[in-house]
């Protein structure tokens, strides 16, 4: 459970999180993570676009994706044992009520 929670943030995220949301039905740690991985990343995606036109600020946010993406994979490790979920602003608290909802 803590190598698929720490899948939905390696595997070319956000679609790694939508894998993830199709194939695993049985744990909502992991299905968090996924919805978690593929809302946060999506709207980054978004960012990235925007932002397309100067390499600069595009280097820098791909930069903070790279810290992000090994920040959350560390900590859905981490948090596997107690199955504590953490939540990133916005995003997590939304991934939670969807998951809620299923």
């Amino acid at each position: 459970m803590d190598y698929e929670a720490c899948l939905a943030y390696l595997l070319l995220p956000p679609v790694g999180g939508v894998l993830l949301l199709v194939l695993e039905h049985r744990s909502d740690y992991v299905r968090f993570h996924a919805w978690q991985s593929s809302l946060l990343f999506a709207f980054i995606f978004v960012i990235h676009i925007i932002f397309s036109w100067t390499s600069i600020i595009s280097w820098l946010l791909f930069a903070c994706d790279i810290a992000l993406i090994g920040y959350l994979t560390f900590r859905a490790y981490k948090d596997a044992e107690t199955l504590d979920r953490f939540e990133v602003p916005f995003f997590g608290p939304l991934a939670s009520s969807i998951l809620d909802d299923e």
